[in-house]
């Protein structure tokens, strides 16, 4: 019951889904009747939250008509304004190296690790099957491996060595998050890869796609990307910020390890 209090207290308008609906609303009452929460700061959520219903018409029509929703969601119109949001979400925390754009010779292979998380019913673990196709498009000399929390630590001491004869070493990052999954983050022998090619002595594009939060744990990764999404779509624009096609213009939204809410990392041949 305390996990909406620390979302409102955080910032949030919304207490999504708790699993004790009844203890979430006496929660957030005692701390309202202690002065841990003011009545003020609900009723700044309270207002945002039927400004937005009034504004998608709910206050009109309370119920959408259902049978519009495919056609309007899934319109081209509504498919652009998707990418544009996740394209201007895209954040560069550090770049060490000076990796991205990332500018590869034709003939040279790159190794493409793919680190995810576990999948659940609500996300399958097919994470980095996009961001891996458009990389190919870009790049077709590519070594693409998968690493999930079931790879052995044969393959990832494997992996590492592989790392070594590679001049650039690109590494995409799946960490979902989802209602009742029970855990959220990598395994501990994933993180410890990525500790290791965190010291690569050569180019590392480090992109992330989730959770922001990694650095917290593995702050000397040089290179940090961040989509916070983990669709299809977000994949596909991560690559062409990471081939300098599109710019990184977005900004944290919370403080991950030193870098600050609203930082982003200013590169002064950034196209505006």
């Amino acid at each position: 019951a305390q996990s909406p209090l620390k979302a409102v207290e955080a910032g949030a308008d919304v207490a999504l889904e708790p699993q004790d609906i009844p203890g979430a609303i006496a929660a957030l009452k005692a701390a309202i009747s202690k002065g841990e929460l003011s009545e003020q700061r609900v009723d700044e959520s309270v207002r945002r939250v039927l400004a937005a219903k009034a504004w998608a018409g709910l206050n009109a029509e309370r119920l959408p008509p259902f049978t519009q929703i495919d056609s309007v969601v899934g319109s081209p119109a509504a498919a652009m304004k998707s990418q544009e949001i996740i394209e201007h979400a895209l954040t560069l925390v550090k770049d060490d190296a000076n990796a991205i754009p990332l500018k590869l010779r034709d003939d040279e292979e790159v190794l493409l690790v793919n680190v995810v998380d576990a999948g659940d019913s609500e996300n399958p673990s097919d994470s980095g099957k996009t961001f891996h196709e458009e990389f190919l498009k870009r790049h077709a000399k590519t070594l693409f491996i998968t690493v999930n929390p079931e790879t052995p630590s044969s393959e990832t001491k494997l992996i590492r060595e592989i790392a070594v004869t590679h001049r650039t070493v690109v590494v995409s990052c799946t960490i979902r998050i989802a209602s009742y999954k029970g855990s959220m983050g990598l395994t501990d022998s994933q993180q410890n890869l990525l500790r290791a090619l965190a010291r690569h002595n050569g180019p590392l594009v480090f992109v992330l796609f989730g959770s922001p939060y990694l650095l917290n744990s593995i702050p000397d990764l040089p290179s940090y990307a961040l989509a916070y999404e983990f669709y299809p779509g977000a994949e596909a624009a991560m690559v062409r910020a990471v081939f300098g096609e599109i710019p990184f213009v977005g900004r944290l939204p919370v403080t991950v390890g030193d870098f600050p809410q609203g930082f982003r990392l200013e590169k002064p041949d950034r196209p505006q």
